[in-house]
């Protein structure tokens, strides 16, 4: 069964009371300093044109290599989100 997941502040779930009437729901409250992502990018290339490339490698890498690669840069972004609290 496909799930639908509808994001926004309590006002603007409750605007789509009616579409959820009669079905169960499950609400998971965000911390409010979340931060949101907000973005000019028209689409996806757009958005991820500035990252395309970054990571340093010899030819066409493999996947362990990508994955390696992306590991770092996602344990370097929550280690600096981890330093700031």
């Amino acid at each position: 069964m496909a799930q639908l997941v509808i994001e926004g502040t309590w006002e603007e779930i409750l605007a789509q009371q009616e579409q959820l009437r009669g079905k169960r729901v499950r609400v998971t409250v965000l911390e409010a300093n979340t931060p949101e992502v907000q973005t000019e990018a028209k689409n996806l290339l757009e958005f991820l044109g500035p990252f395309v490339g970054c990571i340093d490698s010899e030819g066409l890498p493999d996947a362990a290599k990508v994955e390696e690669e992306f590991g770092k840069i996602i344990e370097e972004k929550f280690s600096r989100r981890r330093a700031k609290e």
